[in-house]
């Protein structure tokens, strides 16, 4: 049996080389080819520096992932390095001065006896480096079976029994598979008691003693998931340092807490760099039971001593182990510093958001002796509450971080507090929130030196003056006199009356006037009334005229004050001043429900503004009554509404009256009505009429007065100039409201003719659509329109009634200059038509009236003399006759241009007798005696050879006549005329003064006897100058009459007129 047994002792021996070989290879082949049960035969043919050096390579240069594997190479590599290790340990301990424990030998020691040991042997030193490094990666193997111990149950552990037949019994008990000291113990208490059979005692000391302090979390099963946070390939390849930081970034805190228990001497110097890795979510508890957070004793950071040395492995150089890691290493800080890292990391996690992390840093930091983060934990206290606790959105709470808060004033963090408040919880969130935020700002100012004993309530006086009137009820409510003191929010009277002043008064609200009486109804109640009226009287007077100036602008765009000016304003008022504005604010409110009530609400400080402003007082009274006007309210709502306006003009107190309290009876009936008539329903007019005439005393003329305004009103509205339609309709139905009168009559008219104006479609100046009723009542000239009328229309001519009824009711009724004027321009139309006899029915009725005053003359000469040079106009003696009225209306230097028009009319005609003439006596010999032809005035020594009988002559009419005794006194004032009023005695005897340019040949009568010799006469120059005149005043009379005479008979010989007429004339 024994032979047998030395054989099969033999067997693995016989493969030797073959596994050298392939162990050899693991650097370059693949795993696969690898068994476990082959690792320790093929070591057999390497030198025992060889083998130690392979199994430390293939551990650390090739991607085993297979423990199992890994944990039989750590081992045969060391079963191989404990015989040099033996001896190098018992030479160094020769070398020693004095044999001690190791504990207390110094690593300097150590080093220099291990020098002397070694001597220059590379290949002695290189082997101990690597039975070294074996033992680190032992060390690692085991951190890791406890990170993952899944790992310890992969398929390499069970290959070898799994090959095993079914009938193999158990292995011996002194086999090596039942002494594997690497092996995953069943409890705490075997893997302690296993040994090693390839390590000697001191090896073994210092395993068991440095895998001591985490035997007990491989004892418990993991709560987390199985999943390693790093692979054992990278964690028994890379440096300590970085697999630290590997599995600090994945947050794995079970994992990053047995590496820190069992390398933390190794791993404290990188402390800092593996906290910057950690997950900024990762709150510092989990961190808490590695070891790692700083922490701070006697000023500086706390260091855990490392436990004292068993063997000589724990007190080998560094160089000799494997790499640590190429990281930056921070030495023992001061607690300045640690604090200042905390506060680091609190800024950092300021930008994620992570305000419960930040909060519990601070804490921690704390617990670790980390002084002088009492004021960022205050802040970030408060900061919590404001985002968790004051209800906000998920946005607003996105808002607020540690930098916005610092930055941020007490108001803005105050606003932030209550900015989701409620009126069921805007009290509880000011004594939850916001008062322990007031009460740090007080002892921060303490603790800075600068006490400020008011500087809560003035916060908490600013919260209600800037909250809106429904979140700052419940605080008026909540402050009331008949709480108990300790259960008010503010707790003194008059300061809740001042905010209560304050606050209705400078809010803009229009609408909330429930919500401001409640509040009034929540101050306290003062009986200030004395012995004195007039005291009182003079109290009240002053309260109320000081309030108004104060809130009443002192220039236009200004801004009113606002809650907190208005609070300033009323601080100092004494306490009788108090009670007085609130008996104002009393009587304001009674007037703001009464006004919200009829659609005309206004701000409450309005009221404060106008209580002594009439033009304020009658723009809001006029306000009120024509809303009402729109809208479709019966009698009885019209009759309410007057009894509304008389409370807001009564009060008692003629000091303490409402909105309309500066008005006058008169004036609020006036206002009154002028709503009622603009409201267009003239029955409840009527009736509203009666009611008031019955109970009032309406001023005589008020109702016609009201009528033509609003009429005014209703007619400047009109689209439209329709009279039985929309506002025309209304404006003519109102003025048959109110008894008749001539200025009722008139604007009737006016509307009427307005009508009858816009049927002719007359163009807006505008160029935009028709005239409209609003451009005819402000046009510049309404006589302007009727021209528009005439030029626009055909026809319109035909009706000069109609036409002058317009202009009558256009407001020209009796003006005889406006009718002269529509009469020339009712001729000028019927001329442009051809209608010319009706044009001179228009000029004779025009020239009737041409006498009257004021009457344009130049409109009624113009006129005439525009129909009377129409060469169409075929009745002459017509003509003649408008040309002779012409002269006689026309100035004086026109005379001559009229004159040479009418003598062109008059030689037509008598060529047109002529002609008739001879086509009468064609063929029949004429035996009538002749007649001298008068000699032409432009040619004095010249006869005209044709003769024509005196019953043919063209004479010219009784208005030549007329024209020439006129001209007669045109010519002494007029110097123009004077060559024409001064010819010689006989007529004919010198040349003709022409203007104009033209010598009118104007027939002379030849049984004029009147003439006389020149030589009998002075010439009419000194006639009307006076300077021939040598004798008296009888003789200078006898002469002007003789040169008056003799000028009649010239002018009207040159216009045309004979003796028979020029007597008659005179």
């Amino acid at each position: 049996m024994e032979e047998q047994d030395d054989t099969n002792l033999l067997e693995p021996l016989e493969e030797a080389g073959d596994a050298s070989q392939r162990l050899v290879d693991l650097l370059n082949d693949p795993l696969d080819d690898v068994k476990v049960d082959t690792v320790p035969a093929s070591l057999v043919a390497l030198e025992d520096a060889e083998a130690i050096e392979t199994c430390v390579r293939v551990v650390r240069n090739r991607p085993i992932e297979d423990s199992g594997l890994v944990r039989v190479i750590i081992k045969s590599g060391l079963e191989r390095g404990e015989k040099l290790w033996s001896k190098i340990e018992e030479d160094v301990r020769k070398d020693l001065p004095e044999e001690r424990a190791w504990g207390t030998v110094s690593p300097q020691a150590v080093e220099e006896a291990l020098e002397r040991t070694l001597g220059n042997d590379a290949t002695t030193k290189a082997a101990v480096s690597h039975i070294i490094q074996l033992h680190d990666l032992h060390r690692r193997l085991e951190t890791f079976s406890l990170i993952s111990p899944s790992a310890e149950a992969g398929p390499s552990n069970t290959s070898q029994s799994s090959k095993k037949p079914e009938h193999e019994e158990p292995a011996a008990a002194d086999g090596m598979e039942l002494d594997d000291p690497w092996a995953q113990a069943d409890d705490e208490d075997d893997a302690a008691d296993v040994e090693d059979p390839w390590e000697s005692s001191s090896i073994r000391s210092a395993a068991s003693k440095r895998s001591t302090k985490s035997s007990h979390l491989a004892s418990s099963p993991s709560n987390e998931d199985e999943v390693a946070p790093i692979t054992l390939a990278s964690f028994m390849a890379d440096p300590l340092a970085e697999s630290a930081c590997t599995i600090a970034a994945t947050g794995a805190s079970r994992a990053l807490t047995i590496l820190f228990t069992r390398h933390h001497s190794e791993l404290w110097p990188y402390r800092y760099g593996i906290l910057k890795v950690v997950p900024p979510w990762m709150p510092p508890a989990e961190l808490s039971a590695t070891g790692i957070l700083p922490r701070v004793t006697n000023d500086e950071e706390d260091v855990a001593l490392p436990e004292p040395p068993t063997s000589l492995l724990d007190l080998m150089p560094d160089s000799y182990h494997l790499p640590l890691s190429t990281l930056p290493t921070a030495p023992r800080r001061k607690e300045g510093e640690v604090r200042q890292w905390y506060l680091s990391r609190i800024d950092m996690l300021d930008t994620l958001g992570l305000l419960d992390v930040q909060l519990a840093w601070i804490q921690h930091g704390a617990s670790l002796g980390v002084t002088e983060l009492d004021a960022v934990g205050e802040e970030l206290s408060l900061l919590s509450r404001l985002v968790y606790d004051a209800h906000l959105s998920t946005p607003q709470q996105s808002q607020w971080s540690l930098s916005s808060w610092r930055s941020s004033n007490p108001e803005q963090i105050i606003q932030g507090y209550l900015s989701n408040a409620t009126p069921g919880s805007i009290v509880d969130d000011i004594r939850r929130l916001v008062l322990p935020y007031l009460y740090v700002l007080e002892s921060k100012a303490e603790r800075a030196g600068e006490p400020h004993a008011e500087l809560i309530s003035n916060h908490l006086h600013d919260i209600i003056l800037s909250l809106p009137l429904k979140l700052a009820l419940p605080i008026f409510e909540a402050s009331k006199a008949t709480l108990p003191q300790s259960e008010r929010v503010v707790k003194n009277d008059q300061v809740v009356a001042r905010l209560a002043l304050a606050c209705l008064y400078g809010s803009n609200t229009r609408s909330d006037w429930s919500t401001m009486s409640a509040i009034f109804e929540c101050l306290p109640v003062w009986d200030v009334s004395g012995g004195d009226p007039e005291s009182d009287k003079e109290a009240t007077s002053t309260t109320l005229d000081s309030i108004a100036t104060f809130v009443r602008p002192t220039r236009a765009g200004a801004h009113p004050p606002t809650a907190k000016d208005l609070f300033i304003f009323f601080a100092p008022l004494p306490f009788a001043s108090l009670s007085r504005a609130l008996d104002i604010l009393d009587v304001h409110l009674e007037s703001g429900e009464i006004l919200a009530r009829w659609d005309t609400a206004v701000q409450l400080r309005f009221l404060l503004q106008s209580a002594r402003n009439k033009e304020d007082q009658m723009e809001l009274a006029e306000k009120m009554v024509r809303r009402q006007s729109r809208g479709p309210h019966s009698e009885q709502r019209w009759w309410a509404l007057w009894g509304d306006m008389k409370k807001l003009a009564g009060g008692e107190d003629a000091l303490l009256r409402g909105a309309f309290g500066v008005l006058s009876h008169q004036e609020m009936i006036r206002i009154y009505l002028g709503g009622v008539f603009a409201s267009g329903k003239f029955d409840i007019v009527r009736n509203i009429i009666k009611r008031l005439e019955a109970e009032e005393d309406i001023p005589q003329g008020m109702l016609e007065s009201v009528a033509l305004q609003t009429s005014r009103e209703f007619y400047e509205n009109a689209e439209i100039g329709n009279i039985h339609t929309g506002e025309m309709k209304s404006a003519y139905d109102c003025l048959g409201v109110v008894p008749t009168s001539q200025a009722i009559t008139d604007e009737r008219d006016f509307i009427e003719a307005t009508s009858r104006l816009t049927t002719f479609s007359l163009k807006s100046p505008s160029g935009r659509g028709s005239l409209s009723p609003l451009e005819i009542r402000h046009a510049k000239s309404r006589l302007d329109l009727v021209k528009q009328v005439l030029e626009s229309s055909d026809d319109a001519f035909r009706h000069p009634d109609l036409i002058l009824d317009l202009t009558d009711k256009l407001g020209y009724k009796g003006d005889v200059s406006a009718r002269v004027r529509i009469l020339a321009l009712l001729s000028a139309s019927a001329t442009r038509n051809g209608e010319y006899d009706l044009a001179y029915e228009h000029t004779q009725t025009m020239f009737a009236l041409s006498s009257r005053k004021n009457v344009d003359s130049e409109v009624v000469w113009r006129a005439l003399l525009d129909l009377g040079q129409q060469t169409e106009f075929a009745e002459v003696d017509k003509r003649m006759t408008l040309l002779g009225q012409a002269l006689e209306v026309c100035p004086a230097e026109e005379v001559p241009a009229i004159l040479a028009i009418w003598r062109k009319v008059e030689q037509g005609q008598i060529k047109l007798a002529e002609a008739a003439k001879r086509r009468r006596k064609t063929g029949i010999r004429s035996t009538a005696p002749t007649t001298k032809r008068p000699f032409s005035p432009s040619s004095p020594n010249s006869r005209s050879s044709s003769r024509v009988p005196d019953q043919e002559r063209v004479l010219g009419s009784r208005t030549a006549a007329r024209a020439a005794r006129l001209a007669m006194g045109f010519a002494g004032n007029h110097p123009i005329l004077r060559g024409i009023a001064a010819p010689s005695p006989i007529l004919g005897s010198s040349p003709t003064h022409s203007q104009g340019g033209f010598s009118p040949q104007v027939p002379f009568p030849e049984d004029s006897g009147r003439r006389s010799n020149d030589s009998d006469r002075p010439s009419f120059g000194a006639i009307f100058d006076g300077a021939g005149v040598k004798a008296g005043t009888a003789e200078a009379e006898r002469v002007r009459q003789q040169a008056r005479k003799a000028l009649v008979r010239g002018v009207g010989w040159l216009l045309g007129a004979d003796e028979r007429e020029l007597q008659q004339e005179h």
